[in-house]
């Protein structure tokens, strides 16, 4: 075999090999059924994931908190402006309530002000909730979980609305 055909065979394997991984990435991120468990990244990718799930009329989506400075009084941007379509839209409702899974009996647990700050901080978002992007906001309720004695957002579970047929 010749240096010539050598090379060609390998650049041909190599071509081979990069359309398939190609055609396998691409199915795995367009194909796949949305999750409803998401961690927490301030990035339009997470929005649009949780767009993704909120659409597909999910029973619950959970967001889960880790290695961020999010508190009630400090909420990202991003998770805010779903919140305030959620608790601004027909009869929806946003929780807010210390996560039990932190439940120490000795400890009392820190009393957030976080009514006067979210509504505060969603006063300024009116503009977004007539938003197609945010739709789906309009069929889920929503609790925000924080650490009873830190307060920091632990998750926030963004709950189906029952359908009103019956």
């Amino acid at each position: 075999m010749s240096g010539r055909s050598v090379g060609a065979c390998a650049i041909g394997w190599i071509g081979i090999w990069a359309g398939s991984l190609g055609l396998a990435l691409g199915c795995a991120s367009n194909g796949e059924p949305p999750s409803s468990q998401l961690r927490f990244i301030d990035s339009k990718m997470w929005e649009e994931d949780l767009q993704h799930a909120l659409d597909e009329e999910l029973a619950t989506v959970t967001v889960a908190f880790a290695g961020t400075d999010a508190t009630v009084s400090n909420l990202p941007e991003r998770l805010e402006k779903w919140l305030y379509v959620i608790d601004n839209r027909d009869d929806g409702k946003v929780d807010i309530k210390p996560d039990m899974s932190f439940q120490n009996p000795d400890v009392i647990p820190k009393n957030i002000p976080y009514g006067l700050a979210f509504s505060a901080a969603m006063a300024g978002w009116n503009m977004y909730k007539n938003w197609a992007h945010y739709a789906s906001a309009s069929e889920y309720d929503a609790v925000v979980f924080y650490h009873p004695y830190e307060g920091y957002l632990t998750r926030v579970v963004f709950v189906h609305k029952p359908d009103d047929d019956s």
